[in-house]
């Protein structure tokens, strides 16, 4: 046992101060620390930014890429590909009935050839997809007009 000496009153200043909390019914005694969300919310936030900045940014204007359509007669194919360029993957056929032969094993998603004189008949492979059978459509169509075609 310690002896005490001095006061009640000296005893209570040199004695650390202890704080009494009194907790509401339903209130935890211990907060988590901010720091124990902050970061995960913060780090997904980035994450989540980062998806939409990259997803924003391709989609802004999509170009076509390398669509392979297959292509019948002599010199079309030379043709397609110089007006067209990187747009089209050509892959040039012997006849009609050839181009829609790749088409139908999904070698390509369009066959082109000549109808008549200045007309261009078009197959397109319609399981490719919306955008590609748009892609196709468009491209052929830029081509049609560049050479006076329909």
């Amino acid at each position: 046992m310690t002896i005490s000496t001095g006061s009640a009153a000296e005893r209570e200043r040199t004695r650390p101060a202890v704080v009494e909390q009194t907790l509401r019914p339903g209130q935890d005694a211990r907060r988590p620390p901010v720091k124990a969300w902050l970061q995960p919310a913060l780090v997904s936030l980035v994450v989540v930014a980062a998806f939409i900045a990259c997803y924003v940014g391709l989609q802004r204007a999509p170009q076509p890429h390398q669509v392979p359509i297959a292509v019948t007669g002599s010199s079309l194919p030379g043709e397609i590909q110089q007006v067209l360029g990187d747009a089209v993957d050509v892959h040039p056929a012997a006849d009609a009935a050839t181009a829609h032969l790749a088409l139908e094993r999904h070698d390509v998603v369009a066959a082109l050839g000549t109808a008549a004189p200045g007309h261009l008949k078009l197959e397109i492979a319609g399981a490719a997809g919306a955008s590609t059978t748009s892609a196709v459509s468009t491209l052929v169509d830029a081509y049609a007009r560049r050479t006076g075609r329909t």
